[in-house]
């Protein structure tokens, strides 16, 4: 059976709104400058808080309030829900990655728990078992941080047996979540989680190789 370091088991529910068609817009970033970026903290439609200034390059970003006092070391929380049922984005993360020529994955996140953790993406088709990856160094207090993800088989691990790289022919979720660490499991905070500039991009495959930082190696050396 697989650690739950090596993989983030989360099934993904919430039936809240009613999704329009899928539009893949690649390129594209979302920059959460309204309400109207429409993602969500919960598995039902929970709209995040959205800030008008002070994302990394100085405009709005989306933000929520998040208690550890009931999570274990074993959870995994998701904090950034951007689903097809919820029509986040104008949909226009949803579609066929993979003919839709996406070859980057990016996104910033900032919170203020006293200590370092450990942020995941998670892509999935629907309320099923998906692929994670997993940032290899951790987010610091109240810095902002940025991720690329190369859209490629090694960049992920499954979440179950059938499971691979075809989740990327229709991709309509994406979450993002964290590990708990000793230091945060049972706390209360209230803690600020931040997000903003959570991109899709077109790549030469070579440059999207190259790019370091997030993937299944930073799951393997976690897991040692």
């Amino acid at each position: 059976m697989l650690n739950n370091r090596m993989i983030v088991a989360a099934v993904v529910g919430g039936m809240g709104l009613v999704a329009p068609a899928m539009a893949l817009v690649a390129p594209y970033t979302e920059t959460f400058s309204s309400a109207a970026a429409n993602w969500s903290s919960g598995s039902v439609f929970t709209p995040l808080n959205y800030v008008g200034s002070g994302g990394p390059d100085g405009s709005g970003y989306g933000s929520r309030v998040v208690s550890f006092a009931n999570n274990t070391i074993a959870d995994t929380p998701l904090l950034f829900r951007c689903q097809s049922n919820f029509g986040s984005s104008g949909n226009a993360f949803f579609g066929n990655w993979i003919t839709g020529g996406v070859t980057e994955f990016t996104f910033s996140v900032r919170h203020n728990a006293p200590v370092a953790i450990d942020f995941f993406g998670r892509f999935a088709t629907g309320a099923t078992p998906g692929g994670v990856a997993l940032t290899s160094s951790a987010v610091q207090p109240n810095t902002w941080t940025t991720f690329t993800v190369p859209i490629t088989n090694s960049s992920f691990i499954y979440e179950g047996p059938g499971v691979d790289f075809s989740i990327f022919t229709n991709i309509n979720r994406i979450q993002v979540g964290v590990l708990m660490n000793n230091d945060i499991v049972g706390a209360a905070g209230p803690f600020s989680f931040d997000i903003d500039n959570v991109g899709i991009t077109p790549a030469p495959a070579s440059a999207a190789l190259a790019i370091g930082g997030i993937g299944a190696a930073g799951l393997r050396r976690r897991r040692r």
